[in-house]
């Protein structure tokens, strides 16, 4: 497990986190700012910081910061209005932005069976999913724990 990058992965999401739970949107944006290029950069040196790399709390910070979920606006009318009165675009094109660069990607296994590419989304903590070969038939299933 490397240690150094499961403190500094716990720190960056503690502070993301005291950001958005006290509607901070400049710290908010700073932490995006900072954290984006830093996980880009993690994730192209050594992979997507998992369990084995980080360790269950390291890969579990990750996974929760990494999720968007969206909440309830208080005022919905008029948030383009507060987004613009601290030099933010749209709330309809930062969701655009978000989309466009954290849209999940399928798995993509071999049919243990033929070997074509079976392309499967993979299950949430705690859940089942199947998918079945476009080449064969064959159904697989999977599970992850939780």
């Amino acid at each position: 497990m490397n240690e150094e990058l499961r403190a500094e992965l716990l720190r960056r999401v503690a502070a993301d986190q005291d950001a958005r739970h006290a509607l901070d949107l400049k710290a908010m944006a700073a932490a995006d700012g900072e954290n984006l290029p830093w996980l880009r950069q993690v994730i192209t040196g050594v992979g997507w910081p998992g369990k084995s790399l980080v360790g269950e709390d390291g890969a579990q910070a990750i996974a929760r910061d990494g999720r968007f979920e969206p909440r309830k606006l208080r005022d919905p009318d008029h948030v383009d209005r507060r987004r613009a009165s601290i030099g933010l675009g749209s709330l309809a094109d930062y969701l655009a932005r978000m989309a466009e660069h954290h849209a999940p990607e399928p798995m993509r296994v071999p049919c243990p069976a033929c070997r074509a590419t079976i392309e499967a989304w993979p299950p949430d903590a705690g859940e089942t999913r199947t998918a079945t070969c476009p080449a064969c038939g064959q159904t697989l299933t999977f599970r992850t724990a939780g």
